[in-house]
């Protein structure tokens, strides 16, 4: 058995990858613009594709989401989620924070405030909730 030198590990996950988006059905204009989102940002690509969830590798994906996008504005959100893997709410919510970092124009309706004032007041009721139960505990 021999042994695979890092840039050949490196290449098998990069094919790996490729394979991955071909049949999850990503025509090849968009691939494009995941390998160019995933080169600009100095991320693998598998990573891209996959679960990372390192900066550089969300940074990549949320911006070939919203590239995506962009270029096909007539595309749904469950569609592109399914070329990646992932629920369609993940890539609103992709797109909304690619847009507010970079300033560019809103291609969804999705509030990136209101949902953080949801998830506040979510987390706030659930520390209620436990000093609530704490406090009965004693």
């Amino acid at each position: 058995m021999a042994i695979l030198t890092r840039k050949e590990v490196i290449e098998s996950l990069h094919r790996q990858a490729v394979s991955t988006l071909v049949r999850q059905g990503m025509p090849g204009w968009a691939r494009a613009i995941v390998f160019d989102a995933a080169q600009k940002r100095g991320a693998r690509l598998d990573r891209v594709v996959g679960r990372s969830r390192v900066f550089a590798d969300v940074s990549a994906r949320q911006a070939a989401m919203y590239e995506i996008k962009a270029a096909k504005p007539m595309l749904s959100a469950t569609l592109i989620g399914r070329w990646f893997d992932r629920d369609h709410t993940t890539v609103l919510h992709a797109i909304a924070c690619h847009q507010e970092a970079n300033g560019l124009p809103r291609l969804s309706f999705y509030r990136l405030d209101r949902v953080r004032a949801r998830n506040r007041h979510h987390a706030a009721r659930q520390r209620a909730a436990m000093c609530r139960a704490l406090k009965q505990a004693r």
